[in-house]
């Protein structure tokens, strides 16, 4: 009976972590094409749909690292992206609470499978860094921590470093904490700046 008992906790355990971890790739490839859209393209209007637009290249290569970094250890190396917020009074109390909360401290590094992410076009995943890219041609990289959701999971938080760059460095980029809401099903962010 013990050990039914122990395996029945381990799969109800296991469910949910792997619900949580399931909606933190929903949550990359969401806030991926929200960013991309809003910041890449400065189309802040969700209706306008992305192959209506011309575009001066047709197409953009992505990288996004499948890597993510404990948000609790960014917050160490980063203390300035999470102390003075510009945020909403209502944004800043749920910012807060949920840096304040048992899942920042608990998030441990992972890695995940970029296949699951899914871009909208113009954008094309590359899935390695290509040593044979020339100094000319630019792709745009993605890195994030893990997401801290609160307990519905409809909110939560995120460290993203975003860079535009190529073969030899790159020119510009963001990086900042972002708070992330998840609404009508797709999940998109509260810059904090």
């Amino acid at each position: 009976m013990k050990k039914f008992f122990l395996y029945i906790i381990s799969i109800i355990f296991l469910s949910c972590g792997n619900d949580y971890e399931k909606e933190e790739i929903k949550v990359i490839s969401d806030i991926t094409n929200d960013y991309l859209r809003r910041s890449h393209l400065n189309l802040d209007d969700e209706y306008i749909k992305l192959d209506t637009i011309q575009v001066e290249d047709s197409e953009f290569d992505v990288y996004i690292s499948d890597a993510l970094i404990p948000i609790k250890q960014i917050k160490e190396d980063n203390e300035w992206m999470f102390s003075n917020n510009n945020f909403t009074k209502k944004d800043s109390i749920l910012f807060n609470e949920l840096i304040n909360s048992e899942y920042f401290d608990s998030l441990k590094y992972r890695e995940f499978n970029k296949t699951e992410i899914k871009l909208d076009k113009p954008y094309n995943q590359m899935f390695e860094k290509d040593d044979k890219t020339t100094s000319a041609e630019i792709y745009l990289m993605f890195n994030f921590s893990r997401v801290c959701f609160n307990n519905e999971m409809d909110k939560g938080i995120v460290v993203i470093d975003y860079k535009i760059g190529g073969k030899y460095g790159f020119t510009q980029g963001y990086n900042m904490s972002l708070i992330i809401l998840k609404v009508n099903g797709k999940w998109t962010y509260i810059k904090n700046d």
